[in-house]
């Protein structure tokens, strides 16, 4: 192997991807205050829901393990089956943080990505603002 390749290698280690979601009924979502305070609600709309699941499905592959000084999200959601929590799925600025399996895991988004998630979530800029103020 090239002496050159083997850092490239070094670091795909410890990436994760991982299955589809399956069924969700409810997401609760939540939206961080800067005062440490949070706000949020329960979304149970089958429409808004498939399109939450398949947004969150897409962003399967490329996971990492937690860092260590992991930055705080500022929007999040938790997927239930039931009473079942599948997963939870966070945003802050410039990444998406998922716990599922009880670790968390964190990958770079782009802006467009974090905006898309909003989107789906029907989340614009005067109720972020409303929120996190």
């Amino acid at each position: 192997m090239p002496l050159f390749a083997a850092p490239l290698l070094a670091g795909c280690a410890g990436k994760r991807d991982f299955l589809p979601l399956g069924t969700v009924n409810s997401v609760n979502l939540w939206i961080a205050a800067h005062d440490g305070s949070s706000w949020g609600w329960k979304i149970t709309d089958a429409e808004q829901l498939s399109q939450i699941v398949a947004f969150v499905d897409l962003q399967r592959a490329d996971w990492r393990p937690e860092l260590f000084d992991s930055p705080t999200p500022t929007v999040g959601i938790q997927l239930f089956n039931g009473e079942q929590e599948q997963c939870t799925f966070e945003v802050g600025t410039g990444f998406f943080q998922t716990r599922r399996e009880g670790k968390l895991f964190y990958k770079y988004a782009s802006r467009t990505d974090v905006q898309r998630f909003f989107d789906v979530m029907h989340l614009d800029d005067a109720t972020l603002k409303e929120y996190t103020k």
